[in-house]
């Protein structure tokens, strides 16, 4: 249905795709802030491996529109994971309101991969 769907809207404009945010299991400020509090250093992670097995319906869904016809694919991982691991902070502040959902700050780091997708528009309509 999701192929289906996007390809009728990619009959008339272009469309983005935005690969799964990484969720992290834990609410990643109470964690950080109990730990900050007993003076500890606890970040919230979820291996790649987890990701790719929990995503893999979303991926492979996502793969066939861009393959079928044309969906353009924003991919989250570079903007939030390293080569093993997606991290629910960055320099020691929170980037999650909760255990799935980027805050303003984790927004913020995606700025880049949208502005992306905006320059591609422009681009197109010359």
């Amino acid at each position: 249905m999701m192929v289906s769907t996007a390809c009728e809207f990619a009959r008339h404009r272009t469309v983005y795709m935005l690969r799964p945010i990484p969720e992290l299991k834990h609410i990643v400020p109470v964690i950080m802030g109990n730990a900050a509090v007993k003076g500890i250093n606890k970040r919230v992670s979820v291996s790649l491996d987890e990701y790719y097995e929990r995503n893999k319906i979303a991926w492979a869904a996502q793969d066939a529109a861009t393959k079928k016809c044309g969906v353009k694919i924003l991919d989250t991982l570079s903007y939030l994971c390293d080569g093993q691991k997606c991290w629910g902070d960055v320099g020691g502040m929170p980037i999650y309101y909760d255990d799935n959902h980027l805050s303003e700050r984790g927004g913020q780091l995606l700025i880049p991969l949208f502005r992306q997708m905006f320059e591609q528009s422009l681009h197109a309509d010359e």
